[in-house]
């Protein structure tokens, strides 16, 4: 017999490819773009996190089904007949993040209270650090984690954990992360499991062959036999770590507050990332009450020229704080679309060109660019990509900040 969860799903993949099918506007001149440039890298260096089968032939998001906004602390995170193993022990949102700030199971992110940050010298400070140094128990991915905080500005009271791309490291997010400390936020870069094929050795009848493997690199649970994460090399093991350490050097940062015992406080946590780690933002999106997740450049997970079966799962984090950006003449935009609406963004408005609208871009969450730029797929995220204005400002600026802090 097939379960509830598995029909939805069915009709959630099912409404996502009829509605972006039948809508191409978004992507006029994208066979004609592609002929000309190949885009091979990523803004931040990283080769683009392209599955190997053939790509979504859909074209726009325009409707589809809103996921579920499922807080719950002893909820699952996965339909129950996705074969998907998941701990839902002390990493589990619900139960890892209750506690005095938590104003309620529904409101993911609003805490009552916010770091305490000295700023009685301000400046930008960047610490670096070696995994090793960190955890004698990690022994891959070992490349240096930063942490940012400007203290030249009013604290946002809230983490950002950025992840850079398919083989990138977390130095190639350097400009990013400056961007986004400069609007107040403390920043982590985590060294983590980012150069593993996302579609090699994924079986056509394995829906959840990617999932699996994004999730062992987020928590190190081993769930696929295509890859081995342990725990200590995990990114949630590793931004506890990233926490205590810059905790014990710079005091006044009361970068403490992120924790919640020996995890991080996810509901205070904004979880951004490009391409690859576009696509492991918003799968932790779905397993963790977030503060928000934000993609740049993605997610672009897909099975069967459809949605993967991850995409339209119930979320931890609510619905409405999952955010996306895309280029409209990128090869992956259309996959980039389809996740979109798999995930239920259309209920907050069809895909907004920032290019033709101000922020907040009709308050939708789905966020496009048809720019002239040189790299499409990198463009989306601060770097040597992205268009700059003539005084040195970013001209993707606004969008950052209305997925950030709407």
């Amino acid at each position: 017999m097939v379960s509830t969860d598995a029909r939805y799903r069915k009709v959630l993949a099912l409404l996502a490819a009829l509605a972006c099918a039948a809508c191409t506007g978004h992507v006029s001149g994208l066979k004609e773009a592609e002929k000309g440039r190949a885009d091979a890298k990523g803004g931040d260096g990283e080769v683009i996190d392209a599955p190997d089968g053939p790509r979504p032939s859909v074209d726009s998001g325009v409707n589809g089904s809103a996921s579920g906004d499922d807080n719950s602390p002893g909820s699952s995170f996965a339909p129950a007949d996705s074969g998907i193993v998941l701990d839902a022990g002390a990493g589990d949102a619900g139960a890892n993040n209750a506690g005095a700030d938590d104003v309620g199971a529904g409101d993911a992110g609003e805490l009552s209270k916010t770091p305490t940050v000295d700023r009685s010298d301000p400046q930008l400070r960047t610490f670096s650090f070696e995994p090793k140094d960190l955890d004698p128990l990690a022994d891959e991915w070992l490349d240096t984690e930063y942490a940012y905080i400007d203290t030249r500005v009013p604290p946002a009271g809230r983490l950002v954990v950025y992840l850079v791309g398919a083989d990138g490291k977390p130095k190639n997010g350097e400009a990013m992360m400056q961007y986004i400390a400069a609007q107040g936020f403390h920043v982590l870069a985590p060294a983590y499991a980012n150069d593993y094929g996302i579609s090699k050795d994924c079986a056509s009848d394995d829906a959840d062959c990617k999932a699996n493997k994004r999730l062992e690199a987020f928590d190190g649970v081993d769930r696929s036999p295509h890859i081995v994460v342990k725990p200590a090399d995990s990114i949630e093991t590793r931004v506890v770590a990233l926490l205590r350490e810059v905790d014990k050097q710079h005091a006044g940062g009361d970068w403490s507050f992120f924790l919640s015992g020996d995890q991080p406080r996810w509901n205070a946590i904004v979880v951004m990332g490009h391409s690859h780690g576009a696509s492991t933002a918003a799968i932790i999106g779905k397993v963790r009450k977030l503060e928000r997740a934000i993609s740049l450049s993605g997610p672009f997970d897909n099975n069967n020229n459809l949605p993967d079966a991850w995409l339209s799962w119930p979320p931890k984090t609510r619905a409405d704080r999952f955010y996306g950006f895309s280029h409209t003449l990128e090869e992956q935009h259309s996959g980039h679309l389809a996740a979109w609406a798999a995930m239920g963004l259309n209920e907050w408005g069809a895909p907004a060109d920032v290019g033709l609208l101000s922020a907040p871009y009709n308050q939708s969450h789905q966020l496009i660019t048809g720019r002239a730029v040189d790299n499409f797929h990198g463009s989306t995220a601060a770097g040597g990509s992205s268009p700059k204005l003539r005084n040195g400002s970013y001209v993707f600026a606004p969008v950052w900040r209305q997925m950030l802090a709407p």
